[in-house]
């Protein structure tokens, strides 16, 4: 039988993204942030670990790469994205106190609910209470969230707290061509060059943009060639 929690992230339809791994992440200014996400994931050890940075900076992709890393170690482990993706009422996040670890995606969304505060707050004091760990992301920091609990600010910034930096032009490029070869795709510098000086430049989009040419390349049976992408992004305008 499975427990609360793996009930709630089946009757939800919210899960991670298979494949977001930490040996396809470019570290970029982001090392110290990447080795501790990985321990925690992997080992634990810390009660919570707060990301915070600008949309694009891989927060999400950081937490997907957790989960994956904590699945593949045998640990219990759950994603919850608290922005649109969530359906379920504020206590259905108790039913995932008894995993190793949770992530919340998007903790700035936490703001102004009540019920979603002391939740949370809750949350954090059963996974405290059991040894699990809470790997949290939101755009600012804990204390310029503001949450109307001041409780659970003060709890996300007790552990550690870490910023995400954004990724250069070639370091986004080193990431592209990255998650290409991890599909089995094979990007050349002139389409990887074309892709960033046409599309938004932060990890989550392009990653995205490869995934649908990814699609678009399978149902077409052709390569990722410069003229076959150049139709493909021509469509999505």
């Amino acid at each position: 039988m499975r427990a609360g929690g793996d009930r709630a992230q089946l009757a939800l339809g919210i899960t991670w993204r298979r494949g977001a791994r930490f040996d396809n992440l470019v570290e970029g200014g982001n090392a110290e942030a990447i080795r501790a996400v990985r321990r925690l994931a992997e080992q634990g050890g810390r009660t919570c670990l707060y990301l915070w940075g600008d949309p694009g900076t891989g927060k999400t992709h950081l937490l997907h790469a957790a989960c994956e890393a904590g699945a593949a170690a045998g640990r219990r482990v759950a994603y919850v994205p608290l922005g649109e993706r969530w359906r379920g009422p504020p206590e259905m996040v108790a039913d995932f106190s008894a995993f190793h670890l949770v992530c919340l995606d998007d903790a700035q969304h936490l703001r102004g609910v009540r019920g979603w505060e002391e939740g949370v707050f809750g949350l954090y004091q059963r996974l405290h209470d059991r040894g699990g760990g809470l790997l949290v992301s939101a755009p600012r920091r804990p204390a310029a969230l503001g949450l109307g609990l001041p409780d659970l600010a003060s709890r996300f910034a007790a552990d550690l707290v870490i910023r995400l930096h954004p990724l250069a032009d070639d370091q986004r490029r080193e990431a592209l061509r990255l998650h290409a070869r991890q599909r089995g795709l094979d990007l050349s510098p002139e389409v990887g060059d074309y892709i960033l000086s046409r599309h938004r430049r932060d990890l989550h989009a392009l990653i995205g943009l490869l995934e649908r040419l990814d699609r678009a390349a399978l149902a077409a049976q052709r390569a990722l060639t410069l003229p076959f992408v150049r139709e493909v992004m021509a469509r999505e305008r």
